[in-house]
């Protein structure tokens, strides 16, 4: 049964005062992780990461990328409980907030970077991610790596000539996982990239057009890296609860 999110909360706001927010992050996304049932999408995630790689990258099992199912199946195999299924995303939502607290301090610096993250900590929508076994926290720790190289690009094309190799590792990264996680990166590196050229534009200082080209080509690099599986899933993406007649329309249908 679906619930449990009362002891949740009140063991969230019975730590405000801790003072080392690594041990606040451990404490609250791997509290009673496993006090709630396992439910369908969850079981769902254990039956597919029971899978080779192989057998994800090349066999109509998944209509989802397989990054994270290869993830879980290092934590978790057939007969473990809920807390060793759930144990990767309380990892993750624990990276997430420390990637916001980077994120934050790129941004307006360190006392924006602490609220930021303090925010993302306390906040249900983290919790309730970071303890359910499903793509989403894995998906925003993509996206996160990804905001954080636009930002350090943008600050970084007022004073130098072409972007450094460290910001474009990042964006290689942050691609990866998210085309690699969920089809729904798509619009997530669409909005993305509108919002960091108007952001250069705005800024109304002249930048070399590699703060561009770069980006865009690194991107597309990464982009086509789940091409392999794409064709494979295009096959599985018949989606048994919209009763398409094509792979294709079911797809548009989705998206």
């Amino acid at each position: 049964v679906r619930g449990n999110k009362g002891c949740r909360r009140s063991s969230v706001k019975g730590r405000l005062g801790c003072p080392v927010l690594h041990h606040e992050i451990k404490d609250t996304l791997v509290f009673d992780l496993d006090a709630q049932s396992i439910w369908r999408d969850e079981a769902t995630t254990s039956v597919h990461s029971t899978f080779s790689a192989y057998e994800l990258w090349t066999q109509q099992i998944v209509n989802k990328p397989p990054l994270f199912y290869l993830i879980t199946s290092l934590f978790w195999s057939p007969g473990d409980g809920a807390f060793a299924l759930r144990f990767p995303n309380a990892i993750l939502g624990s990276l997430s907030v420390m990637l916001c607290w980077m994120l934050g301090k790129a941004l307006a610096g360190r006392s924006v970077a602490f609220l930021l993250s303090l925010f993302v900590l306390l906040s249900d929508i983290n919790i309730t991610y970071s303890q359910e076994a499903r793509q989403y926290i894995l998906l925003s720790i993509g996206w996160l790596i990804l905001l954080i190289s636009l930002i350090r690009l943008i600050q970084s094309s007022e004073t130098l000539e072409k972007p450094q190799r460290l910001d474009l590792l990042l964006t290689f990264i942050g691609v990866i996982l998210m085309v690699h996680t969920h089809p729904i990166a798509l619009h997530y590196l669409t909005v993305s990239g509108v919002a960091y050229f108007l952001a250069l534009v705005a800024g109304r200082h002249k930048f070399d057009k590699r703060f561009i080209f770069h980006p865009v080509l690194i991107s597309l690099i990464a982009g086509i890296t789940i091409l392999p599986w794409l064709f494979t899933g295009l096959n599985t993406t018949s989606f048994n609860w919209l009763k398409q007649d094509s792979a294709g329309i079911a797809l548009l249908r989705f998206f």
